[in-house]
């Protein structure tokens, strides 16, 4: 079979119009662009920062979808996207937001990688925090110390023998210990 050589011929932009206002789209995410993009949006979603437009999510997502967008409009059309010459409102015009994002011809695949990326990066977290990792770090917390009790001289081991009895002394005083003791007394 002959070998033929392939050649990328990117989408010529378009003239489109929103409200009697005419710009240009260049419709078609390169893959430098996608890899730009998706790592700026990551960087956002995943930040923690404390002005969030919703302050009990734990993710920053609707900052990280203005971003995307405000991205798209800089760098995908010549609309002039900079404060106080933009209305911040065409971030909700779905007519407005579809007809850009609705004629690049790879944003749907663009948005799959994203959507990929976003949720493996949640998995990953996930399972750093799962009781799995947090008992296996209790364990080799465990061994560490046993590791450096053979350093330790019998008197050292009487003091934190004394101090784990008066502990234990005070918890058994503590009034969630002592509210619980009467409960299991009426229980039998």
């Amino acid at each position: 079979m002959d070998k033929v050589k392939m050649e990328f011929k990117a989408p010529e932009k378009q003239t489109r119009v929103y409200n009697g206002i005419e710009y240009e789209l260049d419709p078609f995410l390169t893959s430098g662009e996608q890899i730009y993009l998706i790592n700026n949006y990551v960087e956002t979603y995943f930040s923690y920062p404390s002005d969030k437009l919703v302050q009990k999510s734990e993710y920053a997502y609707i900052e990280a979808e203005y971003g995307l967008f405000n991205l798209i409009l800089m760098n995908k059309t010549n609309i002039d996207a900079t404060v106080g010459n933009f209305s911040e409102e065409l971030f909700s015009d779905v007519n407005f937001v579809f007809d850009i994002t609705g004629n690049i011809l790879n944003y749907n695949d663009f948005r799959s990688k994203l959507n990929y990326v976003v949720n493996e990066m949640k998995q990953q977290e996930s399972l750093r925090n799962s009781i799995g990792k947090v008992l296996s770090d209790l364990v080799d917390k465990a061994y560490e110390v046993l590791g450096n009790l053979t350093n330790i001289t019998p008197e050292e081991l009487a003091k934190m023998q004394q101090s784990s009895l008066d502990l234990l002394q005070k918890v058994e005083e503590s009034s969630i210990l002592g509210k619980a003791a009467p409960e299991e007394s009426k229980a039998e």
